[in-house]
């Protein structure tokens, strides 16, 4: 697919709305990955061969983390859910 230090991983971030894009555009199953970025969660699933953001985070904010990346932004409701 490419050498190390290729962008296959950041593409893959950024295609599935878990980092914003810095210039560009790029849809997903027919969704804008900048306007529709729920949308696009809804229908994308990754798991990386060595997910080490969640290596670094405690129960509770990688609870938080997803929860943010589904669009739950309220503090009080994120909380309650979590």
């Amino acid at each position: 697919m490419g050498p190390n230090g290729a962008g296959k991983i950041t593409t893959i971030r950024m295609l599935s709305c878990l980092i914003s894009l810095s210039e560009g555009s790029g849809k997903v199953a027919g969704y804008d990955i900048v306007k529709d970025a729920l949308k696009v969660r809804e229908v994308v699933a990754i798991l990386t061969e060595n997910p080490s953001l969640y290596e670094r985070l405690t129960a509770y904010e990688t609870m938080d983390f997803f929860a943010e990346a589904y669009g739950l932004s309220n503090t009080q409701e994120k909380r309650r859910v979590i």
